[in-house]
């Protein structure tokens, strides 16, 4: 992506400038107001959260499975970041990947797994803005004034807030309270699992291209000298039609090197476009000499194989357990390239012209909807952690006060939250610096 910090380099300034216009004529100040390089653009006309009023048992109910959700996954996160801190501290992992300084961001084209596309720009904005649709609308089920809401900008990509009466907050019993903190993780991680789900459906509907497909060539292999283009579809060796990678093997077991070979080749797109029934245009005919190899006496073209088959199984089984541990560990696999086949879920791929989609603009569909499944059941899951500001840290503050009550102790509030807070915060530092640590205390005691 050479273009990328070009565009952004356009954004930032395009930015400046107009936010310099606002502020040096002051424009709109009643509904523009800057903090910092941010700007916030907000509105006192919240009548939109009233509407939910009416549903307000309902709503309750939802708030209150919230308040279990962010509790079970709160304690959940908690034990993971201890557990992950103690293999890091037997075992420290190299600075790369996940360890990397500017891999600690959510920044799209700054962070290297996370690309700088409009299906990420619009996953994190509907992230950002059904946590906040979340916290408005039990503000007022719980009778919690609203000030404003609106935009914040020169945050990547955009954020958006609900800004509730602070005095009204702090006089809401603890049970309202923390449904109206739970709501928004309730939000992200209800939206998360139904994207999921939904592209779960959607893979469930994607067929491979027909035949061997040529996914790569071996250097200075008589195919590669050949030019035989990569992301074709193998339709005859030596005349003979083919239709699987074992009958390309069965015909090249009955050679030997030095044996000349004629392979005709068309590409996958246009295997994957032609209709279902109907003749099939022949392709472009490469000749060349088999050569030898040391893992077979047969002769050898130096092809690998992109096995359609087996990636729309893996595609259709992300239902189970093990299939959604890989959809939330998919983006990090960008940096580890363990599993190539499965990023034409994240981003534009080449892969995508091996398999038929059932509509157009199919795979920015995809897209869309793993990342913003991705995005939030992260914001979900870390926002649960006990540490303030995130909302699952108000929610143990209420915890919190209501057993130093019960134990007479109230006066301790906000030393034991503050303390809690600050522990949670030591981890998740050491975990993301401890192999950068180790780095430095390894050049030091080396003298460089």
């Amino acid at each position: 992506m050479d273009w990328l910090p070009f565009v952004l380099a356009i954004i930032l300034v395009l930015y400046g400038v107009i936010a310099w216009i606002i502020r040096k004529r002051k424009i709109r100040e009643d509904i523009i107001t800057f903090y910092g390089p941010i700007m916030a653009i907000k509105t006192r006309r919240i009548g939109f959260f009233d509407r939910f009023r009416s549903i307000s048992t309902v709503l309750r109910i939802y708030g209150s499975l919230g308040i279990a959700m962010v509790v079970i996954v709160s304690v959940l996160m908690t034990i993971l970041v201890i557990f992950s801190l103690r293999l890091e501290v037997a075992q420290p992992p190299p600075v790369q990947g996940v360890f990397e300084p500017r891999n600690w961001f959510v920044i799209p084209g700054v962070n290297q797994f996370i690309p700088f596309t409009l299906p990420v720009i619009l996953a994190i904005a509907i992230t950002i803005a059904i946590h906040e649709l979340g916290h408005g609308i039990l503000c007022r089920v719980e009778g919690i004034l609203v000030k404003s809401m609106g935009v914040l900008l020169f945050i990547i990509p955009i954020g958006f807030f609900v800004e509730p009466d602070e005095e009204e907050l702090e006089r809401t019993p603890p049970v309202p309270k923390s449904r109206m903190f739970g709501a928004g993780i309730a939000n992200n991680l209800v939206l998360g699992f139904a994207c999921f789900g939904i592209l779960i459906l959607l893979l469930g509907a994607v067929a491979p291209v027909p035949g061997p497909i040529i996914y790569m060539l071996q250097g200075d292999s008589p195919a590669y000298n050949a030019s035989v283009p990569l992301g074709s579809v193998i339709q005859e060796v030596n005349g003979q039609k083919v239709a699987s990678i074992s009958d390309v093997s069965r015909l090249l077991n009955g050679t030997k090197p030095g044996d000349t070979i004629n392979l005709t080749v068309l590409p996958a797109d246009v295997v994957r476009d032609l209709p279902a029934s109907g003749p099939e245009p022949v392709g472009a005919t490469y000749t060349f000499n088999l050569t030898s190899a040391p893992d077979r006496s047969y002769g050898y073209m130096g092809v690998s194989y992109y096995n359609a088959d087996v990636v729309v199984t893996v595609l259709k089984n992300f239902g189970s357990a093990e299939g959604f541990l890989i959809l939330s560990y998919l983006p990090v696999d960008i940096l580890e390239n363990r599993i190539p086949q499965l990023h034409l879920l994240l981003m534009n791929s080449p892969d995508e012209a091996f398999f038929r989609a059932p509509f157009p603009l199919f795979w920015g569909v995809i897209h869309f909807f793993f990342w913003c499944g991705w995005f939030n059941f992260m914001v979900g899951t870390f926002n649960a952690l006990p540490m303030i500001p995130f909302d699952g840290g108000f929610i143990m503050k209420e915890g919190v006060a209501g057993l130093l009550r019960r134990l007479g102790r109230p006066q301790f509030l906000d030393r034991v939250t503050l303390i809690i807070s600050l522990a949670i915060f030591a981890l998740i530092v050491l975990i993301v610096t401890i192999p950068l640590i180790v780095r430095l205390i390894t050049i030091m005691s080396t003298g460089g």
